[in-house]
């Protein structure tokens, strides 16, 4: 095989930012939306900008695509707890959700829904 494919292939392409959440006490690993939990993303919000049950779920979906325990790199969450964090603190839920839209070259995946 190729060379170059090895190097993309090994390369650590994917951002990180610890992030405090004092409204949780505790500390968050957020991580830049790999291409699959980016295309997931951008699938489930094309074409539905006046549903308003998937523009509340946008920054828990972001949440749970880009939240890992800093400690053991597990991801903190799954698609089954989108509905629940949507009904946790706003500002805790923008802030990580933010980092994470940021990390994935600077919110494109935001600014294109």
């Amino acid at each position: 095989m190729s060379i170059l494919r090895d190097k993309i292939r090994a390369a650590d392409d994917i951002g990180r930012e610890t992030v405090e959440v004092p409204e949780w006490d505790c500390t968050v690993e957020v991580r830049s939306p790999n291409a699959r939990e980016r295309a997931a993303l951008l699938h489930l919000m094309a074409g539905q900008q006046d549903d308003e049950n998937a523009r509340t779920a946008f920054f828990p979906m972001v949440v749970v695509g880009t939240s890992f325990d800093p400690e053991s790199g597990e991801q903190l969450f799954d698609g089954a707890d989108v509905d629940w964090l949507a009904e946790k603190n706003g500002a805790a839920v923008a802030r990580i959700a933010g980092v994470g839209l940021r990390l994935d070259e600077h919110g494109r995946c935001g600014k294109r829904l």
